[in-house]
């Protein structure tokens, strides 16, 4: 497909991404240029590089609901989002799913925090610790952001205007009014002349009539294989974008956008981030409580077995996070001299809850197993050889947020 300005003229009703950006007015003089000359990439990237903030409004579609019990495959949801974007990649606002609403701060890829109601968690089905525990406060995403079925970083202007200047238009074929047969692998030139071909997207409400359109091959979405899009750009210098169509970002999604006061985006941004505790709920806990367990459980005889105790050691080895956990126990046995790694059938479980452990300290606690699989294996050797392993599910992770550090950080206040 060749990459080509186009002027739109119809309106198609494929489902697509719309986003909107508003022109600044003020940018244009009355006597601003008015002739066909096709903007330079320069042209388009300069002024979205050089925003300072956008609010952006709309929907899409994205699936990160519930996972099938059959496909295992996340359900689609219905996403509304009200967020401005800031210069220095800073996201925030108020995202809904499928009806349930959040409060999302994104900062950057580390920092992220969210506060919503328990039917945001459960439609979002990506807790990792009970929904009690996230429902109602703020919530930290720690090096692991949300998934709202759009890359929020897409929405900041210089990574947008990063992503337009790395397109690479495709070569033309044949078919292509600038094919050249001396010359096949010539890439088509940005300064394409506009043409009046229906668009193969629709329009984003509120685009004129007259605006220019570049169509892309998914190669600015930064996803291979992701479908085409298009960015519609004003007519007259300085050629403000005014829209994007497609799926390149999201599917099924209408979104606008306009120009946003920098200054009171980082003071709300600010006192936002005021408002969350010094310590706040993370759903984020990737390496949880260590687990020690005896390199050797001892062998039983038929004539002194019951019961089995294997010690049990955990430990909070973080240095700033207070774990709890769930730990579930399993002995595995069986009649034959063999090494750890092949005793393969469990005889036992031992489960018991972690209370929040602060960081560096532990505690000790001794798994008995009695249970008729050891006996059984006993009625046919003299002997049971044993294996021991353990795993953990986090039943609660708090930490310090470092919001009102990270508020103080903020530029334009």
């Amino acid at each position: 497909m060749r990459a080509t300005w186009r002027r739109r003229y119809a309106f198609s009703a494929v489902t697509a991404v719309t986003v909107l950006v508003a022109a600044l007015a003020s940018c244009t003089s009355p006597g601003g240029d008015t002739s066909d000359d096709v903007p330079s990439m320069s042209d388009l990237i300069q002024p979205i590089r050089k925003t300072s903030a956008l609010h952006w409004k709309g929907t899409w579609r994205a699936g990160i609901g519930k996972l099938d019990p059959d496909t295992l495959q996340p359900d689609d949801a219905d996403v509304t989002a009200d967020l401005r974007a800031l210069g220095h990649g800073e996201v925030f606002g108020t995202i809904t799913v499928s009806g349930a609403g959040a409060q999302v701060l994104q900062l950057d890829e580390k920092h992220q925090f969210i506060k919503a109601g328990a039917d945001f968690w459960r439609r979002m089905n990506q807790s990792l610790i009970p929904i009690t525990d996230l429902a109602g406060q703020w919530v930290a995403q720690e090096d692991d952001p949300q998934d709202f079925g759009l890359d929020l970083n897409y929405l900041v202007p210089a990574q947008l205007a990063t992503r337009l200047s790395a397109y690479t238009p495709p070569s033309p074929t044949p078919s292509d009014p600038l094919y050249d047969p001396h010359s096949p692998s010539t890439t088509p030139d940005w300064r394409a002349a506009p043409s009046d071909s229906p668009a193969p997207r629709p329009r984003p409400a509120g685009v004129p009539g007259d605006a220019l359109r570049f169509d892309t091959d998914g190669g600015v979405s930064g996803l291979e294989g992701e479908p085409d899009g298009s960015y519609w750009f004003t007519a007259r210098a300085p050629h403000h974008l005014l829209g994007y169509s497609g799926d390149g970002w999201a599917s099924d999604a209408q979104l606008t956008v306009t120009q946003a006061g920098a200054k009171e985006a980082y003071a709300d941004l600010a006192a936002a981030l005021r408002s969350i505790p010094a310590t706040v709920t993370t759903n984020s806990i990737h390496n949880g409580l260590d687990v020690t367990l005896p390199e050797e459980v001892t062998p039983c005889a038929r004539w002194a077995c019951l019961p089995v105790r294997v010690p049990v050691r955990v430990r909070n080895d973080s240095s700033t996070h207070t774990i709890g956990e769930k730990i579930t126990v399993t002995l595995y046995g069986t009649g034959y001299f063999t090494s750890p790694d092949a005793i393969k059938d469990p005889v036992g479980d031992c489960s018991f809850t972690v209370p929040p452990l602060k960081p560096g300290t532990s505690l000790t606690r001794m798994c008995t197993f009695n249970d008729q699989r050891i006996t059984r294996i006993l009625d046919g050797h003299p002997y049971v050889f044993f294996r021991v392993d353990a795993a953990g599910i986090t039943t609660k992770a708090t930490g310090p947020s470092e919001a009102k550090e990270l508020a103080q950080r903020l530029p334009e206040q």
